[in-house]
């Protein structure tokens, strides 16, 4: 059961490259969106975005516990909901295109990195599995509502 755990959390093992497993997790779920989004209808959209949020956050959670470690980087998959969270707008109206799928990309990862105000108090506030996740959740929150006002400029 460790050995999915750690599969779930790290993205696939995504969260063990050396350098900025965050962002590749982001982007590998970013290119998944590419293929995938357009064949999903907005229910089943939600419910994998709510079915991943629940499993992260209770094997973050146990994870974290287990190792005695409150944030570890290796858990990436906060920003697999994170970039989910990101492309909502999608089902709105924005165009789906891979320009819109790169600046939304990089949306996230600056909301991410940056943690504007609740962002930071959830990331500092919230230890749990629940406090991982939310922190990305937040910071999808913001990309997905730029990324929604920026719609026209994106065709």
């Amino acid at each position: 059961m460790d050995k999915i755990n750690r599969i779930i959390a790290t993205f696939f093992y995504t969260g063990y490259l050396p350098i900025a497993p965050g962002t590749w997790a982001s982007l590998f779920t970013t290119i998944i969106l590419f293929f995938v989004l357009k064949t999903l209808t907005l229910p089943m959209y939600l419910f994998v975005l709510v079915f991943i949020f629940i499993i992260g956050s209770v094997i973050s959670d146990y994870l974290s516990k287990k190792y005695n470690v409150e944030d570890p980087r290796w858990i990436v998959i906060d920003e697999v909901v994170g970039i989910l969270v990101t492309f909502l707008p999608f089902y709105y109206k924005v165009v789906f295109n891979p320009k819109a799928l790169i600046v939304g990309f990089f949306l996230f990862r600056i909301f991410d990195v940056i943690k504007p105000f609740p962002v930071s108090c959830a990331d500092k506030k919230i230890k749990n599995g629940f406090g991982i996740m939310f922190d990305d959740v937040l910071a999808g929150v913001y990309a997905s509502i730029l990324l929604f006002l920026l719609r026209g400029f994106l065709v």
